[in-house]
């Protein structure tokens, strides 16, 4: 896995982790990541060393779309669920988005409402659209199959 591709899923992570509970899994929205751009940050994508464990520090600084389609039984129930996400995302403190990568996160497009195209459940849709500018930071790992210590059993007699 390339290291844009690490950060795509990072990205992914960091924006699942804040969306709110809905409880029912068929009215669970559905996020799609739209990179726009990804560049490396620091110095061709070196940001530094670290000590512990040894090894370079690399990252990417992503510009992109977050589109999410909300969906809820009827239109009551959407506004609140867009509400919610729309809070947690745009109302979460800045030292927590900065935690988890987000440097700027704003709200691009609410789409119209829409019922569900077979008409079979009763859902209604809404899709949001945010432009998010995240920063991904690989840190060195410590291989699982490292030698920290040989011990030595030395019987002298």
């Amino acid at each position: 896995m390339s290291i844009n591709d690490e950060a795509i899923d990072s990205l992914t992570t960091a924006m699942n982790s804040l969306l709110p509970d809905v409880g029912d899994p068929v009215l669970q929205p559905i996020l799609i990541i739209q990179p726009d751009r990804i560049i490396p940050t620091g110095i061709s994508g070196f940001i530094g060393f670290n000590r512990d464990p040894v090894g370079d520090i690399l990252g990417r600084r992503i510009e992109a779309t977050v589109e999410l389609l909300v969906k809820a039984s009827n239109i009551l129930a959407l506004g609140n669920k867009v509400n919610k996400i729309t809070h947690a995302f745009l109302g979460t403190e800045r030292k927590t988005l900065l935690e988890l990568g987000i440097l700027i996160i704003t709200l691009d497009e609410m789409g119209p409402v829409s019922k569900d195209k077979d008409d079979s459940h009763k859902i209604v849709e809404q899709d949001l659209k945010f432009k998010v500018l995240y920063e991904f930071l690989k840190r060195p790992e410590e291989p699982d199959d490292l030698i920290r210590e040989i011990p030595i059993n030395l019987n002298v007699s």
